[in-house]
C-alpha cells in the first residue's frame, strides 16, 4: 500500500473551522519532515484549542501514534548509507538480522527487476506488537514519502513472519520506485498495486478466472476504473476486504500480461511519459500500443481462456 498522503483536507475549511485546518497544516509539515515528536505535540496543542476533527483527522492520528510510539521504543539500526531499520529494543537479534536479509535481498531483487536503483535514504520501521493498527487493512503496511527520506512501515506481526515479510518488503520497496520512477507524479490504483504485486511473484492468472466465474462482482474487476474504485475505498477495506484483496489480484494480473506482451522495459516507458507530464491513460496507451479499452478486452480474454502464465 502507497500512502500519498495524510488526506486531512478531504473536507472543505470553513470561517469557523479554519483555524482548526490552519493547526492541521502544522501537524502535518511537521509529520512530513518526520518529526514525530513535534507533530505530535503540535497535533495535541491543536485538540486542547480547537477541538477534535473526525473522519480522516481520526485515521492520521492514529497513523502519527503508530510511527511515534515505534520511534520512541526502537532503536535504529543502520544497514548502509541508504537503509536503516527501525526496530523495537524487545526485538530479538535474530528477528533483526532476519529483516535484514530480507530488506537487502528485497531491494536489490526490485532494482534487478525494473532496471532502477534506489537514491533516496529509505527507512523502515516495524510497529509494536499492540499498535493501534485497524485502520490499516491492506495486506501488509504502507510507504510514506517524507520529505527527506522513504519510509516502509510494516506491522509486527508481519515482520516477525520469515515467510511474510520478503513478500511484503519487495511489495513495498515497489511502491518507491514507483513513485522516483514517476517523478512523484500520480498514478493510478491499479498500476500501483498491480506492479508491486508483480514484482513480489504473487500475480496468477487461475485465481483471476475463477473469482470472475464465481461472482459479477468479481467480474466487474476486469476494468481499471473499477479496479481504481475499490483500491482506493477505505470503506470498502473494511466492509468487503475479500473484493479489495480480489483486486490486488486483478491488478497484478494486467501488469503480468502486459509484461508477458510488451515486456518491462514499456511498464517503465508508461512511468517515463507520467514523469514528463503525460495523462497516465496517454502514458500508458502509449507504451502499450493500444487503448485502455482495447487493453482490458484482450486481457479479460486472456484470463477466461487461461493463456496467461503464472509468478507465484
Amino acid at each position: 500500500m502507497c500512502q500519498e498522503g495524510t488526506g486531512l483536507y478531504e473536507e472543505i475549511p470553513t470561517p469557523e473551522n479554519a483555524p482548526l485546518w490552519a493547526y492541521l497544516r502544522i501537524v502535518e509539515s511537521f509529520y512530513r519532515d518526520d518529526e514525530l515528536d513535534v507533530a505530535m505535540q503540535a497535533a495535541q496543542d491543536s485538540f486542547k484549542k480547537r477541538g477534535w476533527l473526525e473522519g480522516s483527522w481520526t485515521d492520521f492520528f492514529n497513523t502519527l501514534t503508530c510511527e511515534k510510539d515505534a520511534r520512541d521504543a526502537s532503536i535504529r539500526h543502520r544497514v548502509d548509507d541508504n537503509l536503516t531499520i527501525e526496530l523495537s529494543r524487545d526485538a530479538s537479534e535474530q528477528m533483526y538480522e532476519n529483516l535484514k536479509e530480507a530488506a537487502l535481498r528485497a531491494r536489490a531483487l526490485v532494482q534487478d527487476a525494473l532496471g532502477f536503483e534506489f537514491v533516496r535514504p529509505i527507512i523502515i520501521t516495524i510497529f509494536l506488537p499492540d499498535a493501534p493498527l485497524p485502520y490499516i487493512s491492506s495486506r501488509y503496511g504502507y510507504v510514506s514519502h517524507k520529505t527527506h527520506v522513504e519510509k516502509i512501515c510494516l506491522p509486527w506481526d508481519v515482520a516477525w513472519s520469515s515467510s511474510v515479510s520478503p513478500v511484503a518488503l519487495v511489495h513495498e520497496f515497489t511502491h518507491i520506485a514507483e513513485y522516483q520512477l514517476a517523478l512523484g507524479n500520480s498514478i493510478p490504483q491499479w498500476l500501483s498495486e498491480g506492479l508491486s504485486v508483480y514484482v513480489s511473484h504473487e500475480a496468477r492468472t487461475d485465481r483471476c478466472k475463477r473469482l470472475a466465474e464465481s461472482d459479477k462482482k468479481y467480474e466487474h474487476l476486469f476494468s481499471t476504473d473499477r479496479m481504481n474504485g475499490v483500491l482506493s475505498s477505505r470503506d470498502l477495506r473494511k466492509d468487503d476486504p475479500a473484493l479489495v484483496s480480489a483486486a490486488y489480484e486483478f491488478a497484478g494480473n494486467l501488469v503480468m500480461w502486459w509484461v508477458e506482451r510488451k515486456g518491462i522495459k514499456s511498464v517503465r516507458e508508461a512511468f517515463k511519459r507520467i514523469s514528463e507530464g503525460q495523462s497516465t491513460e496517454r502514458a500508458i496507451s502509449a507504451a502499450m500500443g493500444m487503448s485502455i479499452g482495447r487493453m482490458e478486452h484482450e486481457w479479460r480474454e486472456s484470463v477466461m481462456a487461461g493463456e496467461s502464465g503464472s509468478r507465484t
